[in-house]
C-alpha cells in the first residue's frame, strides 16, 4: 500500500502554496472518482455475517468502500444483479428462500429472496472498490499504473479552481481535467472489455 502522504507531493509540485489536508482530499477524490467511473479495483471477497440474513458485510480491504459488484456467486451458483427497485418489484420484503439476485449498497451484499440462514460461508462477491475519504494508503498496483497521468490530473483539474485561492488558475484546471477525463475514457473502455487495470484478484473470506 502506498501512504497518500507521499503521493500528494506530486500534485504539490503544481500548487505549492497548497495546504497539504487540502491536497490530499483532492487526490482522493480524483482516485474515487477514477475507480467509481471505470472499476478499475476490483477483488473477489468474501462477507461477514452479523446478524442479518438478507444482506450481509462486505469484507472488504482497509481504506476502501465496495460500491458495485460484477459478480456474485453463492455456492457454485451465480446470481443476477437487480436494483432495489426490481428486487422489490419481484419479491416480497417478507419473502425468504434460495437466493436469486444481489445487489451492493454501502459495502454490504444484500440478497433476495432472504435465504433465512448464514450462508457467509458459501458467497464469493466481485466487489468494485475505491478508497474511503479518510484513507491514508491507495494500492500499489493502483498508484503505479494510474498516479501519474491518472490521480495527479485529476487531482490538479478541481484543486486548481479553489475559489480566492493564490493558487488558482482556471485555464490550467481545465487543461488538467481534460486529461483526467481522456483517461478515464480509456480505461473505460478497458473494464468495458472485462479488463481488470492491475490490482491483483484475490478471495478474502472472514477474518481478514
Amino acid at each position: 500500500m502506498a501512504l497518500v502522504t507521499d503521493l500528494v507531493s506530486d500534485v504539490l509540485v503544481s500548487a505549492p502554496e497548497a495546504p497539504e489536508p487540502l491536497v490530499t482530499r483532492h487526490y482522493l477524490r480524483a482516485v474515487r472518482t477514477f475507480c467509481r467511473s471505470t472499476g478499475a479495483w476490483r477483488d473477489d471477497l468474501g462477507v461477514l455475517f452479523d446478524g442479518k440474513t438478507s444482506d450481509y458485510a462486505i469484507n472488504v480491504p482497509l481504506d476502501s468502500e465496495a460500491f458495485d459488484a460484477s459478480m456474485c456467486k453463492v455456492g457454485d451458483r451465480v446470481l443476477g444483479k437487480a436494483s432495489r427497485e426490481q428486487m422489490l418489484y419481484r419479491y416480497r420484503a417478507t419473502a425468504s428462500g434460495r437466493p436469486q439476485v444481489y445487489r451492493v449498497s454501502a459495502s454490504r451484499l444484500i440478497f433476495a429472496p432472504d435465504p433465512a440462514e448464514d450462508i457467509s460461508s458459501n458467497v464469493v462477491v466481485t466487489a468494485w472498490l475505491r478508497p474511503v475519504l479518510s484513507a491514508t494508503n491507495v494500492p500499489d498496483a493502483l498508484v503505479e499504473e494510474h498516479h501519474d497521468e491518472g490521480f495527479v490530473p485529476g487531482a490538479l483539474a478541481t484543486l486548481l479552481l479553489t475559489p480566492n485561492a493564490p493558487w488558482r488558475d482556471a485555464d490550467m484546471a481545465v487543461y488538467y481535467l481534460r486529461k483526467f477525463d481522456d483517461y478515464v475514457a480509456r480505461w473505460r473502455s478497458v473494464a468495458a472489455d472485462g479488463g481488470n487495470t492491475g490490482v491483483p484478484r484475490r478471495v478474502r473470506y472472514g477474518g481478514y
